[in-house]
């Protein structure tokens, strides 16, 4: 799924945005979207298992270039995102629902990065 969603990322700083490094912007890219991801989960279990929130950009930081070190090492060290490309990765060897599917999931991965905060303050809240 990760090969999809890099595929797509790249296709659309490639051909849309037609930037000189897709594959520098497709990595920073994804990591950023991968990373809200995994600090939305951080986030939820702190708030919903020890009733606490702490709302530090360090952590985010180290989060994210966490992630981007991984998805460096995972897909330019290895040769795999020139593969990847090569490959065009399809989700059941269809265009439109991998489209769908990564649309989606930046849009959720983005959406959490921007609403979250607010509504887990209200959680925190209501725990006291």
């Amino acid at each position: 799924m990760l090969d999809i969603i890099y595929y797509y990322y790249y296709l659309f700083y490639l051909r849309i945005l037609k930037d000189t490094e897709p594959h520098l912007l497709t990595t920073l890219v994804l990591s950023f979207s991968i990373s809200t991801v995994i600090d939305f989960l951080i986030d939820v279990i702190s708030v919903y298992v020890f009733c606490f929130l702490s709302v530090n950009k360090w952590h985010d930081i180290v989060v994210n270039l966490l992630v981007l070190g991984i998805l460096y090492l995972w897909f330019h060290k290895t040769g795999r995102a020139k593969k990847v490309v090569k490959e065009k990765p399809k989700l059941f060897n269809n265009h439109f629902l991998s489209i769908v599917i990564t649309i989606s999931f930046f849009i959720i991965s983005i959406s959490f990065y921007f609403w979250l905060i607010d509504v887990l303050k209200l959680e925190v809240e209501s725990c006291r």
